[in-house]
């Protein structure tokens, strides 16, 4: 919902910005996010399909962001990079991960012109271990199938 917007990208900066292996490797986990991640973040999570998980407290202790991908995301994504931000390692990777949702043309190779796609997953470190992230996965397949998405697209990193 919109009043979880912010609290959810809070989230985000604390556990998936923090520990995301691309980031963690570019040297980027140690600094805030850049305003142009978050706001490529805040423009997914905008899109309605996030998944959030919450303890006794209401406290986020785990976020799936889900969106609708279309084959002309990543052409916006490296545009948006070059735009908005200098060159650099945000920069890079910014169209690193544009690569990464192009490259396998799944649009075509399915015949499809949209992909639900698990774009960012993140557990508070607390709760790892537990299924968490087996469970936001597992309803946002749920989301994806009650939403008639022909096609559900996840890449993963891990350490």
């Amino acid at each position: 919902m919109p009043k979880d917007y912010d609290n959810v990208i809070d989230f985000l900066c604390k556990t998936y910005f923090k520990d995301e292996p691309s980031l963690v490797n570019m040297g980027l986990s140690g600094v805030a996010p850049t305003p142009a991640m978050v706001n490529i973040t805040l423009e997914q999570v905008k899109d309605g399909m996030t998944i959030i998980a919450v303890n006794t407290s209401d406290c986020i202790i785990g976020a799936v962001v889900n969106v609708g991908a279309c084959p002309w995301d990543p052409k916006k994504m490296i545009e948006y990079a070059k735009c908005y931000e200098e060159e650099g390692p945000s920069r890079d990777l910014i169209e690193f991960f544009a690569y990464v949702s192009r490259k396998p043309d799944i649009w075509n190779r399915y015949c499809v012109l949209k992909v639900f796609e698990c774009s960012i997953l993140a557990v508070d470190s607390e709760y790892r271990g537990v299924g968490m992230a087996r469970k936001l996965v597992e309803e946002s397949w749920y989301l994806a199938r009650d939403c008639s998405y022909r096609l559900f697209r996840m890449d993963c990193t891990s350490r």
